[in-house]
């Protein structure tokens, strides 16, 4: 807001969204994954708990992610693999992207 006001801009644009909470961290987690790195052992954490309420199709058609790679990583917080996988924090391991083709 303070550079708006600075640069004097006085509409900005804006979409508002009305989502559930799980809907709200896929589509965070989409955003999120655009730039920069994941925490893998938040992003298995925020998958298992998505999967619970929103479809795998569903989400499948919003995260860049394939089937496997989905499953493999709601799978991965079970267990010690979890607190294991937040250690090692932003490993790239584990992570499969769709083809682009």
């Amino acid at each position: 807001m303070k550079l708006l006001r600075e640069f004097n801009v006085s509409k900005v644009p804006c979409v508002i969204v009305n989502l559930d909470d799980a809907h709200a961290r896929l589509f965070a987690q989409a955003l999120n994954h655009i730039h920069g790195d994941d925490d893998l052992g938040l992003r298995a954490e925020l998958i298992r708990e998505v999967l619970k309420t929103i479809p795998e199709q569903e989400v499948l058609a919003i995260l860049p992610d394939t089937m496997v790679g989905l499953k493999g990583m709601a799978t991965f917080w079970e267990g010690n693999n979890g607190r294991l996988f937040t250690k090692l924090g932003k490993s790239s391991c584990g992570q499969t992207k769709k083809s682009s083709l």
